[in-house]
């Protein structure tokens, strides 16, 4: 308890510092463990989806931002109307197709029916010469630091997808969204908040992960620039290029190629971890959570403290990632199992018995009937922290942050565990099985 005093008294001396301005007279918000504690599911699933297309299309409306490290020598790939690199902020690509997209040539007068600009569909007409389009290929020259943003933060919409750059980021200082729903000023206005503090850009996802990096002249290498052929010349008409960029997305729905995009999530900073309202601001779409409900002096807290972590050496203290992905590959059938009705009796209580059996310490004399009823309460302990014992190794090294999730990680298993502990006691003493629901832990694609 002083270990959680001490943290917490810290988080505080530190927000009120970086908050004191603009807001005297007012004591900011705070992340707090009863805050992570109240949307432990949230946090749970935000650390399952991150860098992950399918968690992330579920929950598209991301309260979380993660620091990470992409690994020298990593692939990217940008399309554009120049052969040289473009100079100011651009979006790169990990997959060759969504690339492609941008990199098309097209005759004079040429009427392009799709064509992606900054990241929104629209119609447009040739000019007087022709378009020529170039595919470049960059690799990292050194591990480039990059701020990613959770959800669905790419996809251009009203919903909240938004939220986390325009409204926490930007401080609700977006742009008209008549020009191009205001893409190029968010760009902008991110990458000189990241640049100061010490990233290179910001990875977020739409249809594909994409990067938004901020001076391709600093940590990337330029390989190559291909002309792409006019129409003419090409093998066929290129219909098919929108659904082969995303058959290559898809590729990405349980995370980019391994080493290619490390996060921190040690330094994960969610709008979860506050105590805010984050019900959403339409009254026809009450299931979507939106960080606009919080008020905007709220929301500059959170980037306050954003910004703070963000300053800090990365961490990597522990993969809180790892440990979700173990709790759902443990739990998500079994869980799956109980909103059947297909299973025999025989087969549930088969079903049963395997999920607990690591955690039940069988009656010690034969006959003894109420050993389990005993045992109950070592059980749920054993079970509440089965997954979250090899974190206990590295306690000391812990900050706040790892205090934060591990309250939500636990109060998930701890929700579990009791479901499955209490069905097992109620078959044990021969009464009725009393089978919780409600319980939501995401899986991703079979």
């Amino acid at each position: 308890m002083l270990v959680l005093g001490i943290l917490a008294l810290a988080v505080f001396l530190l927000g009120a510092t970086a908050n004191d301005t603009g807001q005297k007279g007012r004591k900011p918000i705070e992340p707090s463990l009863a805050s992570s504690e109240a949307n432990a599911f949230h946090i749970f699933n935000a650390i399952q989806s991150a860098g992950r297309l399918w968690g992330s299309a579920l929950r598209h409306n991301g309260f979380s931002f993660f620091p990470a490290v992409m690994a020298k020598g990593t692939l990217l790939y940008h399309g554009d109307r120049h052969e040289q690199p473009p100079a100011g902020p651009e979006w790169l690509a990990f997959g060759i197709e969504h690339a492609e997209m941008f990199s098309r040539s097209h005759e004079k007068g040429q009427r392009q029916v799709q064509q992606q600009v900054r990241g929104l569909w629209e119609r447009e007409e040739g000019g007087k010469n022709n378009s020529r389009g170039y595919l470049q290929m960059y690799t990292a020259n050194r591990d480039v630091l990059l701020l990613y943003l959770d959800g669905m933060a790419a996809a251009k919409s009203h919903v909240g997808t938004l939220d986390s750059q325009d409204l926490v980021l930007r401080e609700n200082r977006t742009g008209p969204w008549s020009d191009k729903m205001d893409e190029l000023g968010r760009v902008r206005d991110i990458c000189q908040i990241v640049i100061a503090w010490g990233f290179d850009g910001f990875v977020r996802s739409e249809i594909g992960h994409e990067v938004v990096y901020c001076d391709l002249s600093n940590g990337l290498n330029l390989l190559s620039s291909t002309r792409s052929f006019m129409p003419q010349d090409r093998l066929s008409a290129a219909r098919l290029l929108l659904y082969q960029m995303a058959r290559t997305a898809s590729h990405e729905y349980d995370g980019l190629p391994r080493g290619q995009l490390r996060l921190d999530f040690s330094s994960m900073v969610s709008g979860f971890f506050f105590p805010i309202d984050i019900s959403s601001t339409n009254p026809e779409r009450p299931d979507l959570m939106r960080l606009g409900s919080a008020s905007l002096n709220e929301l500059k807290d959170i980037k306050s403290y954003l910004q703070d972590i963000c300053l800090r050496p990365r961490r990597f203290t522990i993969d809180w990632q790892a440990i979700t992905d173990s709790v759902v590959l443990r739990f998500s059938d079994w869980l799956a199992l109980i909103t059947t009705d297909k299973l025999s009796i025989g087969e549930f209580l088969e079903e049963l018995g395997r999920i607990t059996m690591l955690y039940i310490d069988a009656p010690s004399l034969p006959g003894d009937i109420y050993g389990e009823a005993k045992n109950h309460s070592e059980a749920f302990q054993r079970c509440k922290r089965h997954y979250l014992t090899p974190t206990y190794l590295v306690r000391k090294e812990w900050n706040a942050d790892d205090y934060y999730i591990h309250a939500a990680v636990q109060a998930v298993t701890s929700d579990i565990c009791q479901i499955i502990l209490e069905t097992r006691a109620s078959f044990a003493a021969l009464g009725r099985p009393r089978v919780a629901t409600g319980v939501q832990i995401q899986m991703g694609p079979a």
